[in-house]
């Protein structure tokens, strides 16, 4: 995987620096989710990306190189649980990017979670052509694709008041701590995505079930509305770079002791131990 970089470098306004650091010193002292001091809380999406901006140049320094996207809230079961039903977008980064099996450390977290997901990995660029990406535009550009955890700490985020913060979320880089990724399958069986059922085990029971259908109709759309959002600022998907699409299922909260498993019908599984 190739780290990649993107408009995190321009500077951003004082009130979005300051946010940065607000947020920086809010995950260090596990200070639960809320809205940002009303001075630097964003007021709109534009000012939460800068604000987002600002963060991954901090987060960087610990978590490497930016190494890809996530789109949230694009299944009903997200948009359910947050009372918000349009997509965001947030970095990866290198450093936190793992290989299934996996173990974490639930005390480096405020809220530990787990989400169920399909990720893409990226064979060539997705520039700005003047024309929309849609499903089939964005298929060419799709090396391959894998069933994959998103670990995210939402530091006991209170959900009845999520569509309320939704900018303080986006500024956090929407929550993401990580990714764990499975077997890779090659991108011309991407057309058995919608169908494919996700089923996600706690400690050997059946928690949740979702498919690939919930993700926008079809987990390539997400990649389509990733494409499109960054194309309108100026960004663009390039080759290595890793797209988390949304989670198939509620986030699961877990902690020391738990072992995970999520199983993408046809596709394989991957597994999570929390220590």
């Amino acid at each position: 995987m190739t780290p990649h970089s993107d408009h995190a470098g321009i500077p951003a306004p004082a009130s979005a620096e300051r946010a940065a650091d607000y947020l920086v010193d809010a995950h260090r002292r596990r200070e639960t989710f809320g809205h940002l001091p009303p001075e630097l809380s964003p007021c709109d999406l534009g000012a939460a990306l800068v604000a987002q901006d600002a963060y991954v140049r901090r987060l960087v320094a610990v978590r490497g190189p930016v190494a890809g996207y996530k789109v949230a809230l694009t299944t009903p079961a997200m948009q359910t649980l947050t009372g918000f039903s349009e997509p965001a977008r947030g970095r990866l980064f290198a450093n936190t990017v793992h290989a299934s099996p996996h173990a974490i450390r639930g005390e480096d977290f405020g809220r530990l979670g787990l989400e169920c997901e399909v990720a893409f990995r990226i064979g060539h660029s997705l520039p700005a052509t003047g024309v929309p990406y849609d499903a089939p535009s964005v298929l060419p550009a799709v090396a391959e694709f894998m069933p994959a955890f998103e670990i995210i700490d939402d530091r006991g985020a209170d959900y009845s008041k999520f569509a309320q913060t939704v900018f303080d979320f986006i500024a956090d880089n929407t929550w993401n701590a990580g990714v764990v990724l499975g077997a890779p399958a090659p991108a011309a069986r991407a057309g058995e995505l919608p169908d494919a059922r996700g089923s996600m085990y706690i400690n050997g029971k059946l928690i949740a079930e979702g498919h690939g259908r919930d993700v926008l109709g079809h987990p390539l759309n997400a990649l389509a509305w990733l494409a499109n959002s960054l194309a309108g600022a100026g960004l663009a998907l390039e080759p290595g770079m890793i797209v988390m699409t949304g989670s198939l299922v509620p986030t699961q909260f877990v902690q020391a002791g738990d072992a995970v498993r999520y199983v993408l019908d046809g596709f394989g599984e991957i597994t999570c131990s929390v220590t």
